[in-house]
């Protein structure tokens, strides 16, 4: 089961959100719906998860290191690029567009907290979507209607997610996700070859399988494990492509900022005076 018929099942069970939300929810909302994946499935990681989306999301992002395992066998390509993708309590700022099999494009930005807070913008269609994750809920700003909705988690799928929370994988709304996924057995190096002109090391990245006793082991299928480009030079993710959905992300932008007052104007809704607060039931939004 992949992330959309995740999102699918989520979406069949309540009142769907307009277009726009939907997308800029899609990430920070898959957390709490990972509760209905059966336990002996594999989880399939999300594309980008905040993102990119929420919807383009979001987004926003997902890894079996053979440790020293190297195409060329120079060392130090897994540890230089675990180093360089660990957030260190930074933000981080992703900007990604997602080519979909159907020829679709979604653009998204977010930036996201080392807590796992954080804003994402869907950059498609107009006007743009811009939501905030929360612990709790989602604030997604409607400048049409001059009005944030506030869409609450269920807390018991939140809790129940929680046991998946600390999985490695690659994540957008998770800044630690690449980190600890390069660390955990859970990306392989297995090529070297260009992207955009870029050249990259192409890593296969496992879905996590789940036991009965809930410990995950790394599950490689070249049908449904994404392949992850990281740039050769600076060990940033550059694209995503996942077989099973036959998309592609590309990370346009992708890099760390402070976690203080020089990113905090990144982090906030950007409103209009007079606008209203309308929080909505647990797991209800607004109709189509």
């Amino acid at each position: 089961m992949n992330e959309l018929q995740i999102l699918e099942e989520f979406t069949s069970a309540v009142a769907a959100p307009f277009p726009a939300v939907r997308v800029e929810a899609r990430d920070a909302l898959l957390a709490t719906i990972r509760s209905t994946t059966p336990v002996r499935r594999p989880l399939a990681m999300p594309l980008q998860r905040i993102g990119l989306a929420v919807g383009v999301a979001a987004v926003v992002v997902v890894s079996a290191i053979a440790i020293g395992a190297l195409v060329d066998g120079t060392p130090g390509v897994v540890e230089r690029a675990q180093a360089a993708i660990d957030p260190r309590g930074r933000v981080l700022h992703v900007i990604a567009r997602v080519e979909g099999a159907d020829g679709s494009i979604s653009v998204g930005e977010s930036w996201v907290r080392p807590d796992e807070t954080g804003r994402t913008i869907s950059r498609t269609g107009e006007p743009a979507s811009d939501c905030l994750a929360g612990p709790e809920a989602l604030r997604c700003y409607d400048p049409v209607r001059n009005v944030i909705d506030v869409y609450r988690y269920n807390p018991e799928a939140v809790e129940a997610g929680r046991r998946y929370a600390d999985l490695p994988g690659f994540r957008v709304d998770q800044p630690e996700s690449i980190h600890r996924a390069f660390g955990s057995g859970y990306a392989r190096l297995v090529a070297e070859s260009e992207m955009g002109g870029k050249p990259v090391y192409e890593f296969q990245l496992a879905i996590p399988f789940i036991a009965e006793d809930g410990t995950a082991t790394p599950q490689f299928d070249d049908a449904t494990s994404p392949i992850l480009y990281i740039d050769r030079e600076t060990y940033y993710p550059v694209a995503e492509t996942f077989p099973d959905a036959g998309s592609t992300t590309y990370y346009e932008a992708y890099e760390f900022l402070p976690n203080d007052a020089s990113s905090a104007r990144f982090l906030e809704l950007d409103t209009k005076p007079g606008v209203r607060v309308v929080v909505h039931p647990v797991g209800e939004g607004p109709q189509e």
